[in-house]
């Protein structure tokens, strides 16, 4: 119970966080098979939600068949796990579609991670990659799902609102398409992806306490409308407090960027917290800082950090449990599943603040 904590505001509906929260425990066998978890009132009291809120969330888990209620001594986890129920000399294909595709993808932990889990529960991978085309993945995707030797699709999504329609609505009922990192909005659609407001949140926090009066959130242009970093941005708001500014760029041109920070470092006396959402955006916004004397005098950086690190304060994101995440709800699916909807988020950690 000590690593269980209240829940934060989230894009996601509160029993669907709480089973998540739950189903997490189970599948990384943080609770064993058999075991007693706390009970309704404990785990009401910790985690500061309502019993109705919570009986939802245990009643999904029942119904998956993860959790079993006994009469008069508690809830356990099943003695046994759902387990795939296609043969084991059987290996189906899934479909792996990235945005773009070099020999970096291969070394990152999200990517092993989805290897490891796919080959341990006996699947082949068959991986796409969209070469940064949204057009080129809207046809990969129609594709993949009126192909009959593919079993389902985890894909690190680019498409529009309007394409992503397209493809969950016609995609027979029985294919599972997890859904990476960024969340489909407007669409119930199976996804993994990160904690996003909770990291926000700790970058917020930690600034706060740093003592900063002022904050600016830096975003490219064509990342202001995914939800990924609107989650974050919002948390790092909702600790920081209303004195933050948000600074829109076009372009990640190393002037240009030295431009738009003088201007900002213009208004404030004090010195000024920069958060940056995106870790490759942030690598371009700390070059510029620590090559100007004047800009590194007056920001101190943060960032939520999934593969690059720099020498700024930063939450690590769980890539590797998000990558695992997308397999697990991808083999429920397989293995008969039919909730409305199946989301997992991973945990991100702030690392060390002196």
């Amino acid at each position: 119970m000590n690593d269980l904590v209240p829940l934060k505001k989230s894009s996601h509906p509160l029993y669907l966080q709480v089973r998540d929260l739950v189903l997490h425990k189970i599948l990384n066998k943080e609770w064993t098979l058999g075991e007693k978890i706390p009970t309704d009132r404990e785990l009401s009291k910790t985690l500061a939600i309502n019993h109705i809120t919570l009986g939802k969330a245990l009643n999904m888990l029942r119904g998956e068949g993860f959790l079993v209620r006994r009469p008069g001594h508690g809830t356990f986890v099943a003695d046994m796990l759902p387990s795939i129920n296609y043969a084991s000399n059987v290996r189906k294909t899934i479909a792996v579609v990235f945005d773009n595709i070099d020999e970096k993808v291969f070394m990152t932990d999200l990517f092993i991670s989805i290897f490891n889990a796919l080959e341990a529960n006996n699947l082949s991978l068959n991986l796409f990659s969209s070469k940064s085309s949204d057009k080129l993945q809207f046809e990969q995707l129609n594709s993949i799902i009126n192909d009959p030797g593919i079993a389902g699709c985890i894909v690190w999504s680019i498409m529009d609102t309007k394409s992503t329609g397209v493809i969950l609505k016609t995609k027979r009922i029985d294919f599972p398409l997890v859904f990476l990192d960024r969340y489909p909005n407007g669409y119930k659609a199976d996804w993994s992806g990160h904690d996003d407001y909770s990291a926000g949140w700790l970058l917020g926090e930690a600034m706060k306490k740093l003592n900063f009066q002022h904050a600016v959130c830096m975003q490219l242009v064509c990342d202001a409308m995914l939800s990924t970093g609107k989650r974050r941005i919002a948390g790092f708001i909702d600790a920081f407090g209303p004195q933050v500014e948000k600074l829109s760029c076009h372009n990640t041109n190393g002037e240009y960027l030295k431009k738009e920070l003088t201007k900002v470092a213009d208004k404030y006396e004090t010195r000024v917290a920069v958060a940056v959402m995106n870790d490759c955006f942030a690598v371009d916004v700390n070059t510029v800082i620590r090559n100007n004397k004047n800009l590194s005098s007056q920001f101190k950086l943060c960032y939520t950090k999934t593969l690059f690190a720099i020498d700024a304060i930063n939450v690590q994101m769980g890539t590797r449990e998000m990558g695992s995440n997308a397999v697990n709800i991808l083999v429920q699916r397989l293995n008969g599943n039919r909730s409305e909807q199946l989301t997992l988020e991973a945990p991100c950690v702030l690392n060390k603040v002196d």
